[in-house]
């Protein structure tokens, strides 16, 4: 798996000089596949770790944006303003709760129980695991959403927490975001 050379703060910074925007704080802290920081431009820039997961959500964004999908089911979703390759990020509109977003851990095209379909145990685990973070009357709509992804633009979700899908309440999950 191919990694982006520079420091992810070194890439940050010359992407906002490149574009004359202002690097705010780390929006979040540090994930699996990479930085996520707000500028002064109403937006996110996310820094990606590695190449193909840069791809794949940089596809799944502009899907969404061709297809003009600001929101599915009463969730925001955000807009893909820029993405740039050799720095290996993706700039984003900031969404305010209820939203779906980070689009980082998906399969294009291809449901996850076909990609899968030798370790179905592994996908009914995680399912397991991320219908637990919800509460019951939410699960569904979690369901819902990932249908809509999977069947209308070919974006079959794998990374189903409270963290990327958020209801107008977070006070209302299971367990905390961040677990």
């Amino acid at each position: 798996m191919t990694s982006f050379s520079a420091a992810a703060d070194v890439r940050a910074r010359k992407y906002c000089e490149e574009r004359r925007i202002n690097l705010g704080e780390l929006a979040a802290p540090e994930g699996q596949d990479g930085h996520v920081y707000q500028t002064d431009n109403t937006s996110y820039i996310k820094v990606f770790t590695r190449t193909a997961t840069y791809s794949k959500e940089l596809e799944a964004y502009r899907r969404l944006k061709t297809a003009g999908v600001f929101s599915v089911l009463g969730f925001n979703v955000p807009v893909l303003r820029y993405g740039n390759e050799p720095l290996g990020i993706i700039e984003i509109s900031r969404v305010e709760p209820p939203f779906v977003l980070d689009f980082g851990k998906i399969e294009l095209d291809t449901p996850p129980q076909e990609v899968w379909a030798d370790d179905l145990d592994r996908l009914r685990d995680a399912w397991a695991q991320w219908e637990t973070k919800f509460y019951p009357h939410q699960w569904p709509v979690v369901l819902r959403l990932y249908e809509h992804f999977g069947r209308q633009h070919g974006i079959w979700m794998l990374d189903l927490h409270p963290g990327n899908i958020r209801f107008l309440d977070s006070s209302l999950y299971a367990s905390s975001p961040e677990s």
